[in-house]
């Protein structure tokens, strides 16, 4: 390690070696003391375990002698912290007086890895000398771990230490002394909080009721008696109820205080008020004492108070006085306790999930942290019904519960269900703060419940009091997460609002349904369909997701794709979760036909997202979770404000909470909250960091420790790629081997080969490029699936990128959704087909023909013609772009050249009919914009022109100056940017909910917001003004083309225009055609 260390520091990061010719073996020190040894890629063994040793040593000078020293000192860091850990106090003594200097490495090493230091093992451990030790000689080096080691030794009751860390860090003890004494009382530790009373008795009267009502909840009559006496004011106004109804009082008669209880009510004359106030169960004190069989306290409070009232019995329905049967038998409690559930009442349950676990732990958060913003530190698993109408063969949860379509059971009160599940999930909590690793934040915040997870086992809606659960939980001002199977469409259509309502998409049909999900129901498909029909229903109030569990091949299955598109369609839904089964070892032992390989990868996940976009063109990918293989996507319309591009997927829980308790009813839209970035859809960038989805602000637990590197670092180690479907398109490094390159991107399991881009064009063509193979499957025929069809590529033939980007997928599908029946359309530079067959496939069109001068290209396509079954409505010609004569007139030309000047247009005008649409895409550079289309565009008299110019600020000021003086021309120039481009039922919809026909327009950023078949419309004289707003500067000069055109059109002279800051001098401009045009 050392002679590594120093062949490190030796060589900038740089120049440090990715590839070495053979495989070796990188070792490291474990912070056990034993030295572990694990399997490296070979081109990555020596550079990383180099910048390992660099970001352990660089800091010291770099010469031989202190290099060799690092590798020492990182050791006896190490065994520091170890014999610390394992309360080896003699060891640790030892360590700290031989080796002083040499422990600073550990002390240093910060709190937010969220690894202890020595001094919170020792403190955790109760290792008085050792704490002694450090805390005299390494002051500066442990004062940032003081905070945590006062709230862990408060909480195990180490008063000889808290004694010693109040002693010599006096200002940190003040400040955390009110948390910690609460702390205290908690867990009854009654020598700490009178340490902490005598020290600070400013900071704890502060905190004296809240104290004191924890200490009744412990059970702990010395500690509630202590308060009493030294903070008589405080406890007296501890008598009114809190946010809970529930009071110091109230605790101690369901604990059994009788002697707090005599003095609660000899002191304070308050006190018999507070024995009638009801908690949210709706029980008094006198009650709890009553059902907790504490006979001296009833008897006690009834001779002091015998006008008291009386405790009111729980009175019973008729039918629930009827001896109903329980729903769980004997053997499925026992079942379910060893498997770890909490079990509450005779039908419901509560669970703590593996996410709550590692929140509080500070080791990351679920993926409803990613894409909704929940705490999962402060979220319940629960359910009110075990029993499920499904017996799926991929459910985790091992079938223990029982299964039923109506509920004959005995039925328990909601209200003390919900307070039952948070007693129940609250002892779970604690159970996890008394880790040493628990974050003290994290377990203050854990003990209140904010949201509840109705997914833990079972069908919640069978429960009939459904309504009253869900209420009593937002009376508590907790969010729900409501999930159904979509079996019970009835009482799903009667369900109260909840935070957000799930239905589970298991299969794509009926018949897969079947044997996956094995319903109970015969009519099980009609009742899921009714379901969807339900969720679409309850729009927009109601925010609604549909829960897609898939298995491994999906994604390849077209068909399937097609069967959840349709069902996704019937409930239109707010989000869609694409989410990779769980894997259970019982899967096994059942013999369910499903394995580890049945579990698709993330990638997987994201194909089957992507193909589901592009079948379901008013949805996009919002955000993702590696860590969990889930995907989300989000509805375009209603959740995504494409001015910059952000996604409102998260939810403000404060707003809703206070709506439910208004009894109120927001629409989705008014509680939702931005996305975070970290959370958003990455592309294709950073895709094997393992970090995609994850919370910076957590920190991943590694079964087997891995050395840290920088995000630098870690793209020195990776090769620079993109994918198109399953070849890798390889970005070399220089100085770098290639070929070790290629085969480490080989050894991913969805990498077939290898290639590299290459130029191959001249001239305008000069950024065309090829391929050229490298390594693995020498065949570089791809397949890219769209709209249910499929298109053949040979890489290898040298053709231009495949246009697969969202930008180009939303184009096509609004092509399609304005081409009318019976049209003749014809594409110009079809390339390989992709536009030519998803018109002839999706419209009702009467011919489609396509030009394409590339022989390669239009070879593929004829060949993905035939493909597709589309011979008789497709043809493809090769020939120029521009060589339209002998074809006829059409109705719509979609004109796709990358390189394009406003003189092509010329050619174009004599094959469109009489009020037919030419989609023109402008690419072109600035030389070549220099061309005056007037004339042009007045020949053109009574057709459309749809101008997409991704640059807006192409050509000088003058130029378009010039364009805009051009007034009353027969035909409107539109400007959209095809990356922004959405379909067209999406915008007449949008426009429809927010401008008042037809009196005014309201030009946006993306333009395409104002449907084309408006502006053709002859009743577009009637408007009176355009309002327009939201222009930043980048898309003003274009946008400000369109505005002057259209308005000098129909002749308007009033136009509201807001301040807008613009770039590079163009303001004068702007306010000069403005004035000469608009404002006269």
């Amino acid at each position: 390690m050392a002679a590594l260390s120093t062949y490190a520091l030796q060589r900038p990061l740089e120049e440090l070696p990715l590839s070495p010719s053979t495989p070796c073996r990188c070792v490291r020190p474990h912070r056990s003391g034993r030295w572990w040894r694990f399997q490296w890629r070979s081109e990555q063994v020596l550079a990383a375990a180099a910048l390992w040793s660099v970001r352990r040593c660089r800091r010291a000078a770099p010469t031989t002698t202190r290099v060799a020293n690092t590798a020492k000192d990182v050791q006896v860091a190490e065994e520091l912290l170890v014999a610390c850990r394992d309360g080896k106090s003699n060891t640790a003594l030892q360590l700290l007086r031989e080796k002083p200097e040499r422990v600073r490495e550990a002390l240093l090493r910060p709190a937010a890895q969220r690894q202890l230091t020595p001094l919170q093992w020792a403190c955790s451990r109760n290792l008085y000398e050792v704490v002694e030790h450090l805390t005299q000689h390494f002051v500066g080096d442990v004062r940032p771990s003081i905070d945590y080691c006062l709230f862990n030794v408060s909480r195990r009751g180490y008063t000889s230490i808290a004694e010693l860390l109040i002693q010599r860090f006096p200002a940190e003890a003040e400040s955390s002394a009110g948390r910690d004494v609460v702390e205290a009382a908690r867990s009854g530790q009654g020598g700490i909080v009178r340490l902490l009373s005598d020290r600070f008795p400013s900071a704890v009267r502060a905190v004296a009721s809240e104290a004191l009502y924890e200490a009744c909840g412990a059970a702990s009559a010395q500690i509630a008696n202590q308060l009493l006496r030294d903070f008589p004011e405080e406890a007296r106004a501890s008598m009114e109820p809190n946010a809970a109804d529930e009071t110091p009082l109230l605790r101690a008669c369901q604990t059994g205080l009788v002697g707090v209880v005599r003095r609660l009510l000899e002191q304070f004359p308050e006190a018999k008020g507070a024995l009638e106030v009801k908690d949210s169960a709706g029980m008094t004190p006198l009650a709890w004492a009553c059902e907790n069989g504490h006979d001296a306290i009833v008897e006690m409070v009834l001779r002091r108070f015998p006008n008291l009232a009386e405790v009111a019995p729980i009175e019973l329905e008729e039918e629930e006085l009827e001896q109903s049967p329980e729903m769980m038998q004997p053997k499925n409690r026992e079942n379910m306790a060893k498997s770890g559930y909490r079990l509450v009442g005779s039908h419901s349950a509560v669970k703590q999930c593996r996410w709550t676990r590692n929140a509080i732990l500070g080791q990351g958060q679920c993926y409803k942290h990613t894409f909704y913003g929940i705490n999962s530190h402060q979220c319940m698993e629960a359910t009110p019904s075990v029993a499920c109408a499904n017996k799926c063969t991929f459910c985790w949860r091992n079938h223990e519960n029982p299964v039923a379509t109506s509920w004959d059971f005995k039925m328990d009160d909601p209200d003390w269900i919900v307070q039952e599940s948070i007693r129940n999930h609250l002892e779970l909590v604690e159970e996890v703060s008394e880790s040493p690793h628990a974050l003290p934040d994290r377990v203050l915040a854990a003990r209140s419940v904010r949201h509840v997870a109705l997914s833990l086992v079972g069908e919640p809606v069978l429960y009939p009091k459904v309504a009253e659960f869900v209420s009593s939980l937002h009376k508590r001002r907790i969010s729900t997460f409501f999930v159904t199977n979509g079996q019970f469409p009835d009482q799903l259509a009667e369900l109260p609002w909840v935070t957000q309502l799930y239905v589970s998409l298991d299969a794509p049909d009926a018949t897969t349904l079947r044997d996956v999900g094995r319903p109970l129901f015969r009519d099980y498909w009609d009742r899921l369909r009714r379901s969807l029909a339900v969720l679409r229903e309850k729009h927009p109030k109601q925010r609604t997701v549909c829960r897609m569990t898939v298995l491994k091949g999906v994604a390849e299955n077209d068909e399937a794709c097609q069967g959840y598109a349709d069902l996704i369609n019937i409930s239109r839904c707010d989000f869609v979760e694409i989410k990779a089964a769980t894997y259970s070892p019982v899967w096994d032992k059942r013999n369910s036909g499903l394995s580890r390989d049945s579990i698709p990868r993330h990638d997987d996940v994201l194909q089957l997202a992507r193909l589901l976009v592009s079948k379901l063109p008013m949805y996009g990918i919002a955000a993702e979770h590696e860590h969990s293989f889930c995907i989300l996507l989000g509805r375009r319309d209603r959740f995504y404000e494409p001015f910059g591009a952000r996604w409102r997927t998260w939810i403000d829980f404060d707003k809703f909470a206070d709506a439910a308790e208004k009894g109120e009813t927001l629409d989705a839209t008014d509680f939702a909250a931005e996305t975070p970035p970290w959370a958003l859809h990455q592309g294709t960038s950073n895709r094997y960091d393992g970090k995609i989805g994850f919370d910076p602000q957590e920190v991943r637990r590694f079964r087997r420790p891995m050395p840290r590197l920088t995000r630098c670092e870690k793209k020195k180690l990776w090769p620079k790629h993109k994918m198109m479907v399953d070849v890798a398109v390889l970005t070399p490094k220089e100085g770098l081997d290639e070929a070790a390159q290629a085969q480490e991107l080989l050894k991913q399991p969805h990498v077939r080969s290898v290639t590299i881009f290459e130029p191959v064009g001249t001239g305008h063509d000069k950024e065309r490029v090829g391929v050229r193979y490298v390594a693995g499957d020498p065949d570089l025929n791809i397949t890219y699936k769209e709209a249910g069809l499929a298109f053949n590529v040979d890489l290898d033939r040298r053709l231009s990128r495949l246009s697969k980007s969202q930008g180009g997928i939303h184009e096509r599908e609004r092509i399609c959704q304005l081409v009318q029946p019976g049209e003749r359309v014809l594409v110009l530079g079809s390339g390989i087909g992709l536009t030519a067959c998803l018109l002839a496939a999706r419209t009702a069109c009467r011919e489609v023909v396509a030009l394409e001068p590339d022989e390669v290209k239009n070879e593929f396509a004829l060949a993905n013609i035939k493909a597709n079954k589309l011979d008789g409505k497709v043809s493809s010609l090769c020939r120029s772009s521009l060589d339209v004569e002998g074809l006829g007139r059409f109705d719509r030309i979609c004109a796709f050249l990358k390189f394009q000047a406003l003189e092509n247009l010329e050619p174009l005008v004599p094959a469109i009919r009489e009020g037919g649409t030419l989609h023109f895409y402008n690419h072109e550079s600035k030389e070549e914009y220099q061309c005056e289309p007037t004339e042009l565009l007045r020949s053109m008299e009574g057709h459309i022109l749809l101008l997409t110019d991704g640059v807006p600020t192409h050509g000088d000021p003058e130029a378009l100056a010039e364009r805009a003086l051009a007034k009353r021309l027969g035909v409107v120039i539109h400007t959209v940017y095809l990356g922004w481009s959405v379909s067209l039922t999406l915008l007449n919809k949008q426009l429809s909910a927010e401008i008042p026909y037809p009196w005014t327009i309201v030009l946006l950023q993306c333009l395409a917001s104002i449907p084309f078949t408006l502006l053709a419309n002859a009743r577009l004289r009637q408007i009176k003004a355009i309002r327009w707003s939201h222009f930043p500067g980048g898309m003003l000069v274009s946008s400000l083309f369109t505005l002057c055109l259209t308005s000098s059109l129909v002749g308007l002279r009033r136009v509201h225009v807001p301040m807008v800051v613009v770039g590079k001098n163009l303001g004068p401009f702007c306010t000069a055609i403005l004035e000469s045009l608009l404002l006269e």
